[in-house]
């Protein structure tokens, strides 16, 4: 089973996703190096190749207009893909808790001033 935490950055989603892997005997879906990252970001754009290429094409687009903020989108993009795709093959045999999954990355690019604002924080 697969359980997403969402939310904005800062928010304490990855400290709650240990915890509750730790109480519940599960597992946090959390891809942890670089390899391992662009390997199941591969994955996910092969699943889901227009959602993959339209995020990839905004961050890019962001590139040219705010070089820093674009490379950090695709940064984003290609980390919380791996993470969605990796969880979701735990997923298959345990319980797995996502705290960063591509539906956060949809979130915190949400057309709302403010909450691209406190995205823009983070850099």
């Amino acid at each position: 089973m697969l359980v997403e935490l969402t939310g904005l950055s800062g928010s304490g989603k990855t400290a709650l996703a240990h915890e509750l892997a730790r109480l519940t005997g599960g597992v946090v879906g959390r891809v942890k190096s670089r390899r391992m990252a662009m390997e199941w970001a591969s994955r996910f754009a092969f699943h889901h190749p227009l959602l993959f290429s339209g995020a990839l094409l905004r961050a890019i687009g962001l590139m040219l207009v705010r070089p820093r903020y674009g490379l950090y989108v695709l940064r984003v993009c290609i980390v919380m893909s791996a993470n969605a795709s990796y969880a979701q093959a735990l997923a298959r045999t345990r319980l797995v808790f996502c705290d960063e999954g591509f539906t956060q990355f949809t979130l915190s690019q949400a057309r709302k001033r403010t909450t691209r604002e406190a995205f823009a924080r983070r850099i």
